[in-house]
């Protein structure tokens, strides 16, 4: 299942107060991740994917991935096996002086003890957060 949003990223957004977005996925392994830079970032957008405290990418800890005009393609085996299952998109972009605004999307592979009716109304109906399987 493919799962896509944008973080906009404001002018000259300080490290120290990054924009963020909580991306909600679903059960299962991140197998896939692409970070979408469009031309005209220079390099000032830097992109942090978390997990609540643990980083995700790049796994390099406290470094962040900043490109102009590129898609970032990298393959995951990252499990989301408990609530919630989000990850957080942090972005900043000191120097620069327009807001830009970045694609992320990722692939899960969705795990067998799903229960659809609920996952699909927390996803699309605004219901309660998913809280697992059968």
């Amino acid at each position: 299942m493919l799962f896509t949003n944008t973080l906009t990223v404001p002018a000259n957004t300080p490290a120290t107060s990054p924009a963020s977005l909580d991306m909600t996925l679903a059960p299962g392994v991140v197998r896939r991740a692409w970070i979408e830079w469009k031309t005209g970032c220079a390099w000032r957008v830097h992109i942090r994917v978390m997990r609540e405290l643990t980083q995700v990418l790049p796994v390099t800890p406290d470094e962040s991935l900043n490109f102009d005009g590129y898609v970032f393609d990298c393959a995951l085996n990252y499990e989301m096996v408990e609530t919630p299952y989000e990850l957080q998109i942090y972005g900043w972009s000191p120097g620069s002086i327009y807001a830009h605004t970045i694609r992320v999307m990722m692939e899960v592979e969705i795990g067998d003890n799903v229960d659809w009716d609920a996952l699909l109304e927390s996803m699309f109906v605004g219901g309660a957060a998913y809280e697992g399987g059968e």
